[in-house]
């Protein structure tokens, strides 16, 4: 059992003792809990600084989680995808707060480990991570998880000050849904500006949704539109990936018990959860785990190469905004279907 692991009753002690002791070299900040000042611990491992040299320089995925520990203390973590395509994480930081005062300290000291600024960071819509990520990583772009986006819209509709609510209006609510994944779709600025007017002017005879939506979308549509992510972004739209490792940190690693003591929580996270990523990569690196994200890629190349080899790129025209290209490219299968396409930016 865990208590046996516990080197006294006292819980901040044992938490002192292993992180200036057994895991002094995973720390890379620690500042303890008093009246005075927030707790703030942040950690990565040899394997964790690997993940993050090899595969952090496009998109960084983050988030925060919360009923691992006693306290409810919240756990910040930064994943990335590696090159089959699975969540791994890259730094974890346990704070007493999230704030966006907090964050800046621990992405501050995490920034000095990246091997150079990330692409992109994707989020939730929460604005103190959103605030903290834009202080201190100036140079990336923050991209919304697209599933949180439907989320936060859905629930809004639901309530009755959207004006929408209730089952009499199921099929608005629905119609203004495939309206955000048509904004969504939106492969240029002028494009997202355009179909933003049309959804004011198609659902005028709903002031209240129309206010929704200039104040909360509108105006940040490069994070979550298609416009918005004109580069390589790990083939990701949502924050599936980090929410999958929190999953199995609390039902694998934790074994499902929320209220872990502090120090039970560090020893897993170093521990259990590390042994653990470090033999995926292992199995990974002998060629023991198929690689399914490498085999989709292939088969990707393999159909562009056979579309070029017959002629397709004769058919694909070019839409320009703003000095950055879109390509219209006609359905192999449908005659009825175009798609939009963006270029990758070198990066």
């Amino acid at each position: 059992m865990m208590r046996k692991k516990h080197f006294n009753c006292g819980d901040s002690q044992c938490v002192h003792t292993l992180l200036n002791g057994k895991h002094q070299e995973h720390v890379l900040f620690y500042q303890p809990y008093t009246s005075d000042q927030e707790l703030m611990i942040v950690l990565q491992t040899p394997v964790m600084k690997s993940n993050m040299e090899n595969y952090a320089k496009q998109l960084v995925f983050v988030d925060t989680t919360h009923c691992v520990n006693q306290y409810s203390f919240p756990l910040f973590t930064l994943v990335v995808r590696d090159d089959h395509g699975h969540g791994v994480p890259v730094a974890y930081a346990i704070v007493s707060n999230e704030s966006q005062k907090t964050l800046e300290t621990v992405l501050g000291i995490v920034c000095e480990h990246f091997p150079t600024s990330p692409r992109a960071f994707m989020v939730d819509k929460d604005f103190a991570e959103i605030n903290a990520l834009q202080k201190v990583f100036p140079e990336s772009a923050i991209l919304l998880c697209w599933y949180h986006v439907l989320q936060a819209v859905n629930r809004w509709l639901s309530k009755s000050e959207s004006g929408v609510h209730g089952l009499s209006n199921t099929q608005k609510r629905n119609e203004i849904i495939s309206f955000f994944c048509k904004l969504k779709a939106c492969t240029s600025e002028d494009d997202f500006k355009a179909t933003s007017a049309e959804f004011c002017q198609t659902f005028k005879q709903y002031p209240l949704v129309c206010q929704y939506f200039q104040k909360h979308w509108e105006g940040i549509g490069h994070m979550w539109c298609d416009y918005g992510r004109r580069f390589s972004h790990a083939r990701s739209e949502t924050n599936n990936v980090i929410e999958r490792f929190f999953h199995r940190l609390k039902y694998q690693f934790l074994s499902g018990y929320k209220n872990r003591r502090l120090d039970d929580l560090i020893e897993v996270l170093l521990g259990k959860a590390d042994d653990y990523f470090s033999v995926i990569k292992t199995l990974q690196d002998v060629g023991r785990m198929k690689n399914r994200f490498a085999d989709t890629l292939s088969q990707v190349s393999d159909s562009a190469s056979r579309l070029m080899e017959s002629g397709w790129a004769l058919k694909i025209t070019v839409q320009n905004s703003h000095g950055v290209n879109a390509y219209q490219v006609p359905s192999e299968s449908r005659e009825d279907m175009v798609y939009d396409v963006c270029p990758v930016e070198s990066y």
